[in-house]
């Protein structure tokens, strides 16, 4: 039952932080909380060889140094990313105060239901991707395209490259957000029963804080 507060770093549109002795990426859609010396900061979590690690995201940091764990949310710690912090707490029994919630359908992955460009989706919230991927060809009829990303897709343990367009997002509790998604040509995400990731990016605008707490698992959105 602890709280600690790091750091945020940003490489490639993704958020980590250091606890010390490693680096950790944020990520729901790891699936569960590991390290390859089975420690995260104060936490006794999974041990996942550094080998799998970075078969999985071979991301160097500014330093040159790997990514050394990987912090699922939801597999029992909330965390309150606030500007450039976030705040990590395995005992979290109220949100804080915030404007939209989107609650993750229930079941054992973090679903959430919206609207893109007035289209209902299914998208899996996985905070260790920078932007929404999805692969409803329907999205893409007539959109300019605006360039060419490479993103880092798990099913794949590798990097696609995609073309990216603008979106809306419509929620059911009331909560518009004008970003971006790519186009996954490659069909990658078919295999989670999702239309697609809803990746982090909305965090470039909004404070954002991942719900573990029972019940009350989801995303609450607060204004900066």
């Amino acid at each position: 039952m602890t709280k600690v507060t790091y750091k945020l770093e940003k490489v490639d549109g993704r958020y980590y932080f250091n606890d010390g002795t490693k680096y950790v990426l944020i990520d729901t859609g790891y699936g569960r909380t590991v390290s390859a010396d089975g420690k995260i900061g104060p936490y006794s979590v999974g041990i996942e060889t550094a080998i799998e690690m970075q078969s999985f995201n071979p991301t160097f940091m500014h330093d040159g140094q790997r990514v050394g764990g990987f912090l699922c949310p939801l597999n029992g710690y909330s965390c309150f990313l606030k500007g450039d912090s976030v705040t990590i707490d395995d005992n979290a029994q109220e949100m804080p105060e915030h404007e939209w919630f989107i609650p993750f359908v229930p079941g054992q992955a973090p679903l959430v239901q919206c609207k893109v460009d007035g289209k209902h989706q299914i998208l899996f919230f996985d905070s260790g991707m920078r932007l929404p991927v999805l692969n409803d060809n329907s999205l893409v009829n007539g959109k300019e395209k605006l360039g060419d990303i490479a993103e880092w897709i798990g099913p794949l343990h590798g990097l696609a490259e995609a073309p990216f367009y603008s979106a809306t997002f419509d929620f059911p509790c009331g909560f518009h957000f004008d970003g971006h998604f790519e186009y996954d040509r490659l069909n990658a995400v078919a295999r989670w029963q999702a239309n697609g990731f809803f990746g982090i990016e909305l965090f470039t605008q909004y404070d954002l804080f991942i719900s573990a707490i029972p019940g009350k698992e989801g995303i609450a959105i607060i204004k900066r």
